[in-house]
C-alpha cells in the first residue's frame, strides 16, 4: 500500500495484454454496431409450460461470429459493452433484430399468443428514452406489446431500483411483460419485490444444476413460493436433464428453459419453439 494506505496496482505485461485485448475487442464491436454488416445474429431458446411442455415463448440470445476469428462468447464481448456506452447501442440492436423477427412470425400466421423476451441493461431501462424506443420499436413493426418482455438481472436492477421501477411501470402498463433474470443472485429484498413491476422471475440455473442437493432444493421452492405470493410466474433455467423438469414440477414452477427441451437455435419461418 501507499503511504496513504491506498492499494497500488503494478502494471505488468499481463495487465497491459489484457487492456490492449479489451480495446481492441471494443473497437471491432463499435463498428459491427456502427455497420451492421451481418457478424451479430440471435439465437432463440424455447421456453415451455413446465407441465405440458408446450411451448409458450422464447428468449432472444445475442451471437458474434468474427471473419477470421470464429464465434465470440457472450461473457467476453457483453462486459466490454457493458463498460462503454456500446451496451446501449446493443440493446437496441437486439430490440430491433427480434421485434422484427416477431413481425416475420406474425406475418405467417405462426405467432400465435407467444412471446419473446429480450435482455436490456440497467444502464439502459434508466434512461429516459427506454420506453419510447420499446413501444416505438414495436409500433414500427406491427407487434403487439403482449408478445414482448424485458428482461434485466437482479444485480442490474438494483444498481437504481427507483428509476428502474418508474420506466419499468411505464412499459408495463402499456401491455409490455417485465422479468428479473438471474433472480436468487443478487439481494432483491421481499421489501422491492413488493412494488417492483414485475411480470416473472427466472431462478437462476446454478441453483438448478444442483437441484439435487436438499439446501438448493429448498431455496428453489421459497423462490417458486414467493413468486406465486406475489401473483407473478417463475421459470427456471439450465434445465438439463429429466430429473431436473420432475423436481421443478413437484417444487411448483410455471415453465422450464435449458437443453433438456431446447438448445438455441437461428430463427426460421417459424418460431423456435420445437416441443420435447
Amino acid at each position: 500500500k501507499s503511504p496513504a494506505g491506498e492499494p497500488i496496482e503494478l502494471f505488468t505485461p499481463q495487465l497491459h495484454k489484457e487492456l490492449r485485448d479489451r480495446l481492441e475487442l471494443e473497437q471491432a464491436l463499435r463498428h459491427v454496431l456502427e455497420t451492421d454488416n451481418g457478424e451479430l445474429h440471435l439465437v432463440y431458446q424455447p421456453v415451455v409450460d413446465a407441465v405440458t411442455c408446450a411451448p409458450v415463448g422464447a428468449e432472444a440470445l445475442v451471437r458474434w461470429n468474427r471473419p477470421g476469428i470464429g464465434p465470440v462468447s457472450p461473457d467476453l464481448f457483453v462486459p466490454v459493452a457493458e463498460r462503454s456506452e456500446l451496451i446501449i447501442e446493443l440493446d437496441n440492436w437486439v430490440l430491433h433484430t427480434a421485434v422484427r423477427q416477431l413481425a416475420v412470425w406474425a406475418a405467417a400466421g405462426v405467432l400465435g399468443d407467444r412471446w419473446v423476451a429480450v435482455n436490456l441493461s440497467g444502464a439502459h431501462v434508466c434512461r429516459p428514452e427506454i420506453v419510447p424506443q420499446v413501444l416505438g420499436t414495436l409500433a414500427e413493426a406491427g407487434v403487439g406489446p403482449r408478445h414482448l418482455i424485458v428482461e434485466l438481472t437482479e444485480r442490474e436492477l438494483l444498481a437504481d431500483v427507483e428509476l428502474a421501477a418508474s420506466n419499468l411501470k411505464m412499459l408495463r402498463e402499456a401491455g409490455v411483460r417485465v422479468a428479473i433474470d438471474d433472480f436468487g443472485t443478487g439481494f432483491t429484498s421481499l421489501t422491492h419485490l413488493r412494488w417492483l413491476p414485475i411480470d416473472k422471475l427466472k431462478i437462476d440455473k446454478s441453483f438448478v444444476t444442483n437441484l439435487t442437493g436438499s439446501n438448493d432444493q429448498s431455496l428453489v421452492r421459497l423462490v417458486i413460493e414467493t413468486g406465486h405470493v406475489l401473483g407473478v410466474e417463475v421459470t427456471a433455467e439450465g434445465v438439463e436433464t429429466v430429473e431436473h423438469l420432475e423436481a421443478l414440477r413437484a417444487l411448483g414452477a410455471d415453465q422450464i428453459q435449458g437443453y433438456l427441451t431446447g438448445r438455441p437455435e437461428a430463427a426460421v419461418p417459424r418460431p423456435v419453439l420445437p416441443s420435447p
